[in-house]
C-alpha cells in the first residue's frame, strides 16, 4: 500500500480489492474526508493538494471517456473493481447523482447503471487484463437514450 502524509489513518485507505459495495467521495467518511485528505508536506499557501483516499496501485490501464447527454448505459458488471473519477458534467448511477470532482469505486462483480442529462468526462481506472474492457465486448453494450 502507498504512504499518504495525510490524517487519513492508512488502514483506512480504501483497498478496491476488498470493498463489496460502492464507495465514493459521497459516502467515504460521510463525504467529509477532504478536511483529513489535505497533503501535511506539501505547504505552499497558493496551492492546496489532497490526497484521494484510495490505494490505485491495482490499475495500470487509465481512459478518458466523453459521453453525450441523454445517454444511458444499462446495468452491467465487472469481475473487477472500477474507479471512476469525473472530470466534467454529471452523470447518476444507481440513481446517485455525481458531479465534477466526484470519485467513485464501483466493486467487482457489482451491477450498475449509469445515466446522463447533461453528458460528463471522466477518468476511468482499470487493470489492463479486464475482460470488459476489449473492444469486442464494449462496441455490443445497447446503449439507449433518456426518453422524455
Amino acid at each position: 500500500m502507498p504512504t499518504f502524509a495525510c490524517d487519513i489513518p492508512p488502514a483506512e485507505i480504501i483497498d478496491p480489492l476488498k470493498i463489496d459495495d460502492i464507495v465514493s467521495s459521497k459516502n467515504y467518511r460521510s463525504g467529509e474526508w477532504w478536511s483529513e485528505a489535505k497533503h501535511k508536506l506539501f505547504n505552499e499557501p497558493e496551492v492546496k493538494k489532497f490526497f484521494v483516499p484510495i490505494d490505485c496501485s491495482y490499475w495500470n490501464l487509465h481512459l478518458i471517456t466523453v459521453v453525450e447527454a441523454g445517454t444511458v448505459i444499462p446495468e452491467h458488471s465487472h469481475t473487477e473493481p472500477v474507479l471512476r473519477y469525473i472530470l466534467d458534467g454529471s452523470l447518476e448511477l444507481n440513481d446517485i447523482e455525481y458531479k465534477a470532482g466526484d470519485w467513485i469505486i464501483v466493486p467487482a462483480n457489482f451491477a450498475y447503471r449509469i445515466q446522463t442529462k447533461d453528458g460528463y468526462k471522466i477518468l476511468s481506472q482499470y487493470f489492463d487484463k479486464c475482460e470488459e474492457c476489449s473492444w469486442a465486448t464494449l462496441s455490443k453494450m445497447p446503449l439507449n437514450k433518456i426518453m422524455s
